[in-house]
């Protein structure tokens, strides 16, 4: 793994490119003890890694949290999702756009917690209004601008309530797009 916790260890980034890694995990995060490993990835772009297992995996008493954050364009190798996890995992505000490849593979649904996601498979998450299968519209993902055109799904989408208040580029994350009509909120 690019990243690997164990025994009670904590990976908590926030504003961070992880691009172009290459390795079995970008995250692996494994604990038998009592204290659970933690993984927090906040307001971040996960692009362009290349990986021969899932993407992120959090095994046995690991949780994980992702907010705020673009998983997109990575090669995962083809039997193995995005997302592999047998423990706690929060999933809000965040965009995982990877045609062809399972965004989640979760041995525990009632532990399973998601909100105002964008992804290109939907079949293994929690359904509800929040959660949709549409097209990001990337700006230009083919020089690297993952950000966001005006008409995408995923603009005015959800609350600001609890959310981080700038983006990866330091932008205020509650600007409405007044010509937008908001689905949850301004964010």
């Amino acid at each position: 793994a690019i990243v690997r916790l164990d025994a009670g260890s904590r990976f908590d980034v926030s504003r961070m490119i992880m691009a172009q890694n290459s390795g079995g995990q970008l995250v692996y995060a494994y604990s038998d003890r009592t204290v659970p490993d933690q993984v927090v990835i906040e307001s971040s772009l996960l692009v362009n890694n290349t990986v021969a297992q899932a993407l992120l995996v959090t095994t046995s008493r690991a949780n994980m949290l992702i907010e705020s954050t673009t998983i997109t364009a990575n090669t995962i190798a083809s039997t193995f999702p995005v997302l592999f996890t047998n423990s706690q995992i929060g999933l809000f505000r965040s965009i995982i756009w990877q045609p062809g490849t399972r965004t989640i593979q979760n041995f525990l649904p009632d532990k399973l917690f998601a909100s105002n996601v964008l992804s290109s498979d939907i079949t293994e998450l929690p359904v509800g209004p929040t959660i949709i299968s549409e097209d990001p519209r990337f700006k230009q993902p083919a020089v690297g601008d993952y950000n966001l055109q005006a008409a995408s799904p995923a603009v005015d989408f959800s609350s600001t309530i609890n959310a981080p208040s700038i983006d990866l580029l330091g932008y205020s994350t509650g600007r409405d797009i007044s010509l937008k009509a908001d689905r949850f909120g301004t964010r």
